[in-house]
């Protein structure tokens, strides 16, 4: 099986920062990194394993393909497009998330 591209959208990118930031602010480097590098892995599990992650729960999203996978509190919100999986948005598990993925379908 070939592997999948892994893409990153801008606000992906961004919320990894901003997870980062909450951490090293909070906590220190050391757990920053370490949270970091847990939400990596489940990313980069993707280009082998896309389907790994359960599709949403809201009809809507599902039936848009999009999918999570999770690690620890944050869930990594992508969709599978040709040989890319996207990853759109990286979030708390208690935000609402399906409120910023209909910004991005907007």
């Amino acid at each position: 099986m070939n592997d999948f591209q892994l893409q990153l959208t801008r606000d992906a990118f961004e919320d990894l920062a901003m997870i980062k930031l909450y951490y090293e602010s909070f906590f220190s480097s050391a757990v920053a990194a370490k949270v970091l590098r847990g939400i990596e892995h489940r990313i980069r599990q993707l280009s082998s394993f896309p389907k790994s992650g359960a599709l949403l729960s809201e009809q809507w999203l599902a039936d848009q393909n999009y999918r999570m996978v999770i690690s620890g509190e944050y869930a990594a919100i992508y969709r599978i497009e040709d040989n890319f999986v996207i990853v759109y948005r990286v979030v708390n598990g208690r935000q609402e998330y399906s409120k910023l993925i209909r910004q991005i379908e907007e």
